[in-house]
């Protein structure tokens, strides 16, 4: 793949932010269920939980970027 262009924009910045912000609250939200318990650690921390937040932030990173950098002037091709 070729990166068309090289230039940034101020929407390139704010879905970084998104992007950004949207992991660190996963994670919170993962620190404060595994603070509930010792089990709820060991699920979260060492078992499935730990599966299950990794691909939910992969999912949500890449939608942000996929959907926030699509150009809906019309092209098929996302702007990169």
């Amino acid at each position: 793949m070729k990166i068309l262009r090289l230039d940034f924009h101020l929407k390139h910045y704010c879905l970084l932010a998104i992007a950004l912000a949207s992991v660190v609250l996963l994670n919170t939200a993962r620190i404060s269920v595994m603070a509930v318990s010792e089990s709820q650690y060991f699920f979260w921390h060492e078992g499935p939980g730990l599966w299950i937040v990794k691909v939910t932030m992969l999912t949500v990173v890449f939608s942000v970027f996929c959907f926030g950098l699509y150009n809906r002037s019309g092209a098929s091709k996302p702007v990169l």
